[in-house]
């Protein structure tokens, strides 16, 4: 969508630039009503571009909230900070690495520190 309405922009400066051509013409040619005309819808298309512009990005912020608002909800800083402190506790509290990291499994096998353990 946005490369059809990018398009439409391109296609409606074109335009305006060739009724301003027309327009010039006109006049060169003594046809000062038909240059008027031309001017004014030349103006009004680029009116037409800037109106375009502005719901584009009206659009596009409203999107922006959109998708902000159907987002789940993220942990709170509390809730990671404790988590945090939960696993900093139970490094320090384990007896070896290995069994913190395996679950206990590996703790029997390859712990050098059995006389600290709890």
């Amino acid at each position: 969508m946005r490369h059809l309405t990018t398009a439409l922009a391109t296609l409606y400066a074109l335009a305006a630039a060739a009724l301003i051509h027309s327009g010039l013409t006109a006049a060169q040619q003594g046809a000062p009503g038909h240059a008027a005309l031309c001017a004014a819808t030349a103006i009004l298309l680029g009116l037409g571009i800037v109106h375009h512009a502005y719901h584009r990005d009206q659009l596009r912020t409203a999107l922006a909230h959109l998708e902000r608002a159907i987002r789940p909800a993220g942990p709170s800083e509390q809730q990671l900070a404790d988590e945090a402190a939960l696993g900093w506790h139970a490094l320090a509290t384990c007896c070896c690495l290995t069994g913190l990291m395996s679950g206990g499994t590996d703790h029997e096998t390859t712990c050098t520190r059995k006389d600290h353990h709890a």
